[in-house]
Order: C-alpha cells, then sequence, then structure tokens
C-alpha cells in the first residue's frame, strides 16, 4: 500500500455553523453547567443569557490555537460525497483526514473572546421533540482551512480525491445546517 499526503484549502461559500455534540454527554462539564440553570423553575434574564453563553462555548471545536474543524467531521464530508459518486466503500478504504484543520478567519481566537464578539453568535429557534427552544452556536461568516488528508495511490487516483472535495463542498458543506451552510470551494495545493 501507497499513501501519499494531499493538501487542500477551503474557503467558504456559505457560514459555517459548529454545533459539537459534547453536551449529550451528562457528564461533561457543560452538560453539567447547563443542567444548574435549565432546571431552575424561573429563570431570569440573566440565566437564559448564562445558558446561550454555555452552549456556545460547548458548540465551539477549540484546538490549542483556537477553533478548529475536527478530522472526523472532514471525514465524514468527503465520505458522503464519495457516496453521492457511488465511491463510498472506495472513499472508506483508502482516504483519511490526518488531523483537525484550523479554521482560519477574521477575529478572536479564544473561545470567551469569540463570545464576547457578537457577529460569532447564530441564535435560531430549533424543535427539541415537541417543543421549540431557541439555541446560540458559533458562526464564522468568511472561513478557509488547509486540510490534509491521506490517499491510498494504489485504490484511489488523485482525480477522484479531487471530485469527492467539489461535491462535499457544492453539496455537501461542513457543520451544522448543511448544506445550506457550510459549503466550502475546494482547491488542491499538492502536486
Amino acid at each position: 500500500m501507497a499513501w501519499r499526503e494531499f493538501q487542500y484549502r477551503l474557503t467558504s461559500d456559505c457560514p459555517l455553523l459548529m454545533h459539537n455534540g459534547q453536551t449529550a454527554d451528562p457528564l461533561n462539564k457543560f452538560s453539567k453547567a447547563m443542567k444548574a440553570i435549565s432546571g431552575k423553575r424561573k429563570k431570569t434574564e440573566a440565566d437564559h443569557e448564562e445558558l446561550a453563553r454555555i452552549e456556545f462555548l460547548a458548540g465551539l471545536y477549540m484546538g490549542k490555537d483556537g477553533p478548529v474543524i475536527p478530522a472526523p467531521m472532514i471525514d465524514a464530508c468527503i465520505i458522503g460525497a464519495s457516496k453521492k459518486l457511488r465511491e463510498g466503500p472506495l472513499a472508506k478504504a483508502g482516504f483519511f483526514t490526518k488531523a483537525a484543520a484550523p479554521l482560519e478567519y477574521e477575529g478572536p481566537r479564544t473561545a470567551e473572546e469569540l463570545w464576547a464578539d457578537e457577529r460569532f453568535r447564530h441564535t435560531a429557534r430549533v424543535r427539541v421533540q415537541t417543543s421549540s427552544v431557541m439555541r446560540t452556536r458559533p458562526i464564522f461568516s468568511d472561513w478557509s482551512a488547509i486540510v490534509t488528508v491521506a490517499l491510498e495511490v494504489d485504490l484511489v487516483n488523485v482525480s477522484q480525491l479531487d471530485g469527492w472535495f467539489n461535491v462535499a463542498g457544492t453539496q455537501i458543506g461542513l457543520g451544522d445546517w448543511r448544506p445550506q451552510h457550510g459549503r466550502f470551494t475546494a482547491q488542491r495545493l499538492t502536486e
């Protein structure tokens, strides 16, 4: 087997809406903090604001230098695109993302600074079972990232990989509320 690395620059065509699912774990620190407030019968305006802040912070995917796009998210996006081209098993066997991709954008890099800048907040009504509730998520309007992937070149050729990235950017997208959000243009940087 011959694995080779390729890099792609992903450039936003639509805003990226993050939603890290870590609050599904009842032992997660954000889940515990949210439960302490959401369990109150009468919530104050400050309680609602604090719930939104905790949701926002929990929704971020953070690396050591700021927000990232996790490797499993990129893998799922590309494999979803390969399935549209009837090449899903090929992608699963011959492709993977090497590491999380740092998100490039104009703005603050820490979670608390991002919360303080309202340009990075997206609040919308969502359905949770039979109820309608407000949710706050991190949003990045103009973003890009350099993604490093490994390809088994004896199994998959690079033109197939280019096709997967193209379909992923135009039809699949990254993050929450895709494909309306998270669409991108991919440019291969490695020859």
